[in-house]
């Protein structure tokens, strides 16, 4: 059978293609990682005070807080061409990073019931735009962070806090850290109520009262009492 010459230039392209894939495959040379590690710690504290309020505490409703955290990535990943034969790196690297932290909160109480999410927190440079550190520390303003909420309704808040990593090309695992959880309690003057969504019994001084006058002073002081449900 004759073979025509379109046919027969097709032939030769697809030969010729496949021959420079195998070459290229033959030169290419896999990136190289050093390093790795990662950690997160997080902390809650009053919005105004900064006072510490720790896991397991009950507080008073409708107090505004801070959940801090400090999430860190260490690790390079260095990208290699072939010379002679041998891979050496070319002194071109990526770096892996922290890309943001979550949070969510599991409530239990007698008005809100689920899994919430509070917010993301980013790195950020001066100028106001987004920035990958090592080191994702809301204690400090190179951040969008910390996260603000505020428990109400009596039961449990449970703060599951998250760091999220960039792997590079090397694909560093993992892709996250462990996750740090923080259990509050809004306690309930009503002993039923209180049992019902595993809340302490609120008894006299037996929660974190921390601005004297309330949240909102002395006029709103019946928010603290009287629960909306």
């Amino acid at each position: 059978m004759k073979i025509s010459k379109p046919q027969s230039m097709i032939g030769l392209l697809l030969v010729m293609l496949c021959v420079a894939v195998v070459q290229a495959n033959a030169q290419a040379c896999d990136p190289e990682p050093e390093g790795g590690g990662e950690s997160l710690s997080a902390n809650i504290v009053e919005r105004y005070t900064d006072a510490a309020i720790s896991n397991g505490s009950t507080i008073a409703g409708y107090t505004f807080i801070k959940i801090h955290s400090r999430a860190e990535a260490q690790g390079k990943c260095y990208f290699r061409t072939r010379v002679e034969g041998v891979c050496i790196r070319t002194g071109v690297f990526w770096e892996r990073t922290v890309n943001h932290t979550s949070v969510y909160a599991d409530i239990v109480s007698t008005g809100l019931n689920g899994h919430y999410f509070i917010g993301n927190v980013y790195g950020m440079n001066p100028n106001g735009t987004g920035a990958d550190w090592h080191v994702l520390d809301t204690h400090n303003s190179d951040n969008t962070g910390p996260n603000i909420a505020m428990p109400s309704y009596p039961g449990s808040y449970a703060y599951s806090i998250t760091a999220y990593i960039n792997t590079t090309p090397c694909e560093m695992d993992p892709d996250h850290t462990d996750t740090v959880t923080i259990t509050l309690y809004v306690s309930s003057d009503d002993e039923e109520e209180a049992a019902l969504v595993q809340a302490p019994r609120r008894l006299p001084d037996n929660y974190i009262r921390i601005r004297n006058g309330g949240l909102f002073g002395e006029g709103w002081r019946w928010l603290l009492n009287k629960p909306i449900v």
